[in-house]
């Protein structure tokens, strides 16, 4: 099934949906591309920049966004069907009704089945788009195509995505050096979260074979970074006291930002001392580090 030239696309895809002819709306929605830029203007195009001033290219795309758009339509409608009226008098139409929750699950699946089949890259970056915008990100990564983990590796701010994807296809050596990355990032993410992306990094590691050194330097910066959670925890008990200063306040904001080797830690505990009499606060820091 392919489309011609100047047809109202969208009208006729949505024909199909109120015919419950799914795969048929999807199946026509994305022979459209190729039809409306056989030469691959758009992916010139994006290649370039998407700055140039190639009119041509970006026309292409965005007839190109259009054809995906229609076929995400349709997705959309198979994950949050809302029931239509249809007219009595087209009796041999079922209506939207009539579904039931799995004729739509199967129709889901089916649709789905075209789409990661679809060799159209650009339109794979609508798909996962898609799926991450609406927040369904396990669903994302069920998908087997050659595609996903290009996208995900572009997908710089969500290298979260990355890591699972390399862990849920068992490649664990790689799921750890992401979320060893992530841990160690420049991101506004506090210590906690970066504990936590350590403590997945080791068990990653763990699962992997062969690389000592990869589990041996996780582990290390694991244990460092426990060490100035607690210490972390410390301060900011003493910080809601009457003895909160300004430096303290620094040094807290400081311990959280990022991780920090034994040494830095040891420097901010020794500092920070200055600022109580509490001998007990003073020996409970002592117990953390040593």
């Amino acid at each position: 099934m392919t489309i011609a030239e100047n047809v109202n696309l969208p009208s006729i895809v949505r024909e199909f949906q109120r015919l419950h002819s799914f795969t048929s709306a999807v199946t026509l929605a994305l022979s459209g591309p190729e039809k409306i830029d056989p030469s691959g203007h758009a992916f010139e195009w994006l290649k370039s920049g998407s700055q140039t001033r190639d009119e041509e290219g970006k026309q292409a795309f965005l007839k190109r966004e259009s054809c995906y758009k229609c076929a995400l339509d349709v997705l959309e409608q198979l994950y949050t069907p809302i029931p239509a009226k249809v007219s009595k008098t087209t009796s041999s139409q079922k209506s939207l009704e009539t579904l039931t929750k799995e004729d739509y699950q199967r129709e889901r699946m089916k649709v789905l089945s075209i789409m990661q089949n679809s060799k159209d890259e650009l339109f794979h970056d609508a798909l996962y788009d898609w799926f991450i915008s609406k927040g369904m990100e396990n669903d994302l990564l069920k998908m087997q195509t050659p595609y996903l983990e290009t996208f995900l590796f572009n997908k710089k701010q969500r290298l979260d995505l990355l890591a699972k994807f390399y862990i849920k296809n068992e490649r664990f050596e790689k799921g750890a050096i992401f979320l060893l990355k992530m841990a160690e990032s420049e991101s506004d993410i506090d210590l906690s979260k970066r504990v936590d992306y350590l403590s997945q990094a080791y068990g990653s590691a763990k699962a992997s074979t062969g690389n000592e050194k990869l589990l041996s330097e996780i582990k290390e910066k694991l244990e460092v970074a426990r060490v100035q959670q607690k210490v972390l925890k410390e301060l900011m008990t003493f910080v809601t006291s009457d003895k909160k200063s300004d430096s303290l306040s620094s040094s807290i904001k400081d311990l959280n930002s990022s991780l920090k080797n034994v040494t830095y830690v040891k420097k901010k505990i020794k500092n920070s001392k200055i600022f109580f009499e509490s001998i007990s606060f003073i020996i409970t820091l002592q117990k953390i580090i040593n």
